[in-house]
């Protein structure tokens, strides 16, 4: 019998441990959006918006870093087109706290293509073809 109680127990437990966990990564994916829409992109045609942005790829990689625990990079279409990726990095402020930094580059078409390559969905959004055509270096 107490064999089995153990066994309830432990289930409840990883089950909690489950949801609050999901509920930080939709927090997380929150803030990490809204200070994305904060930022502004040197476009072709001027400066535009975070909102107005078209994000064509995300991917986010959690580190073990106590100070980086997580890197984000964001592949963005802009007016023109112009084609950049927004890199986020946490830094922490102090035990419970911390924010994002962001690190926007410019890319060129060559380097967008050869960023999404292994990504068909993302190469059509941004070129309107999936066909990742010849890159020369």
């Amino acid at each position: 019998m107490a064999l089995w109680l153990y066994f309830l127990i432990s289930l409840l437990v990883v089950a909690a441990l489950a949801v609050v966990n999901s509920q930080h990564q939709r927090v997380s994916d929150r803030w990490l959006q809204r200070t994305f829409d904060a930022l502004q992109f040197d476009t072709a045609h001027g400066r535009q918006a975070g909102p107005d942005m078209q994000v064509v790829k995300q991917v986010t990689m959690e580190v073990s870093s106590h100070n980086h625990p997580l890197t984000a990079f964001w592949y963005c279409v802009g007016e023109g087109p112009s084609y950049f990726v927004a890199m986020a990095h946490y830094q922490r402020d102090g035990w419970m706290g911390g924010h994002y930094e962001w690190t926007i580059k410019s890319l060129d078409e060559a380097r967008m293509r050869h960023a999404l390559i292994d990504d068909k969905q993302a190469l059509q959004a941004t070129f309107g073809s999936a066909d990742p055509g010849v890159l020369h270096a």
